[in-house]
């Protein structure tokens, strides 16, 4: 019997191993945001309005659910400049490595920015 609990036992590490790697494969989301893309960067800029950190990426390619006048725009911001600096980041080593991204946007469209994100993802080939 304790042979038997033995072998169930790393079955089921194993097990839990092999589901943790596959689950990792796509990354997690966030309410109300769904990822999109890939896409590639054309444009990446940052500024600072007085109040918040912008960043806005420009894609090639157009987003599902198109926003009037920004089908493909997108904008992060926040109070911090950390956030923005980590997405200009990335957002500029795709552009530079010519990477395609995806990009975790949410359903409102911005008047003056495009589609809010919340997260960005660069593919490897």
């Amino acid at each position: 019997m304790k042979k038997f609990n033995k072998i169930v036992t790393v079955i089921s590490i194993i097990s839990g191993l092999l589901f943790s790697f596959s689950a990792s494969a796509e990354l997690a989301g966030r309410s109300g945001f769904t990822w999109q893309g890939p896409f590639t960067v054309k444009s990446v800029a940052r500024l600072y309005n007085g109040s918040f950190h912008i960043i806005t990426i420009v894609i090639n390619e157009s987003f599902t659910n198109d926003c009037p006048n920004h089908a493909n725009e997108a904008y992060s911001d926040s109070s911090g400049y950390d956030w923005p600096n980590a997405m200009l980041s990335s957002s500029l080593t795709a552009q530079a490595a010519n990477k395609k991204i995806m990009l975790l946007v949410s359903g409102p469209c911005n008047a003056s920015y495009g589609r809010l994100f919340g997260g960005i993802e660069v593919l490897t080939n």
